[in-house]
């Protein structure tokens, strides 16, 4: 759904963070004024992760229930296993039962094979207790 040219017009006023914009391309969906209208409107969030990292974040609902859905991050691998404990206890406190995402790796000759431009991706998702 593209944005009216009211919000449009309103968004493209307000340029981008590099935090915001370095998840809206990791996520590779929105432009620019989809991917604030989507932020102003709850759609995503932006969570601060530690060491200064941060997550891109939608919610929906799953058959365990409510669903946190982990779209892209930003930061160092190395700090990969304190920003997945973070993202899981917010997600908890906030009623997630899942979290689920989309991460690198997997099925890349196969949709290579059928013409799909490459962006390797494996869907993962845990069930939280």
């Amino acid at each position: 759904m593209e944005p009216s040219d009211e919000i449009r017009d309103h968004t493209a006023a307000h340029k981008l963070t590099d935090v915001a914009e370095s998840l809206r391309l990791g996520h590779g969906i929105l432009s620019k004024a989809q991917f604030l209208v989507a932020i102003q409107s709850g759609e995503l969030e932006i969570w601060l992760l530690p060491e200064g990292s941060h997550a891109l974040i939608g919610w929906g609902q799953c058959e365990q229930g409510e669903t946190c859905n982990i779209m892209t991050v930003t930061g160092e691998a190395s700090n990969g296993q304190a920003g997945l404990e973070a993202i899981e206890k917010i997600a908890k406190m906030r009623g997630a039962k899942m979290v689920i995402t989309i991460a690198r790796m997997g099925w890349k000759q196969l949709l290579h094979d059928n013409g799909y431009e490459i962006t390797p991706k494996v869907l993962a998702k845990k069930v939280l207790p």
